[in-house]
């Protein structure tokens, strides 16, 4: 199975609507159109975890950047959700395909497009090869600091809106323009 996360320029949005206005649309956290059947997936900042990034600034296409699967019982709070241990509790556990901690990504990459006035993160599409059924609804995005669970910033995640299971191997394909952005504007 596989779930793609479309741009703000997918060809669902009004054509009237310019990509300023669909761009706050995402920062405000109304959920992207669907791409397919199984629904929108809408990706999130967590306030704590940019301010992280913002204080420390360091070089996150250097860092080790994971992206793991909780269940519904896991409440993301874009205000308070801070590191890693808010969320070990809802993660899944580690079988039938999934490890715990969840995948690190690959080919992370922080972009600046001048037409758009955003900086963008992007990196190369996750996979799970599940050998048993797995259930999720959210996906928190985290910095994976080899220390305590206490210390791995969390600094996005992306919601399914329902509960998704899957038996089979799963990939998440990512736009290439990138997941989550910050508008300068």
């Amino acid at each position: 199975m596989t779930t793609t996360i479309d741009t703000p320029r997918a060809p669902a949005f009004e054509a009237s609507r310019s990509l300023r206005e669909i761009v706050e649309a995402i920062w405000a956290g109304r959920e992207l159109p669907p791409p397919m059947a199984g629904g929108a997936i809408t990706p999130r900042w967590m306030g704590p975890g940019l301010l992280y990034l913002l204080d420390n600034p360091a070089d996150l296409e250097a860092v080790t950047l994971k992206l793991a699967l909780a269940t519904s019982s896991f409440t993301p709070n874009i205000d308070t959700t801070d590191f890693r241990d808010d969320f070990t509790a809802n993660e899944l556990s580690n079988a039938s395909g999934y490890t715990t901690g969840g995948v690190t990504l690959t080919g992370v990459t922080w972009s600046y497009d001048s037409a758009s006035d955003q900086v963008r993160l992007d990196f190369d599409d996750p996979s799970w090869t599940f050998s048993g059924t797995r259930t999720w609804r959210y996906g928190p995005l985290y910095i994976d600091t080899a220390g305590a669970d206490s210390t791995d910033p969390v600094v996005g995640y992306l919601d399914w809106g329902t509960d998704q299971t899957v038996s089979t191997p799963y990939t998440l394909t990512i736009d290439p323009a990138g997941l989550l952005y910050i508008d300068i504007t």
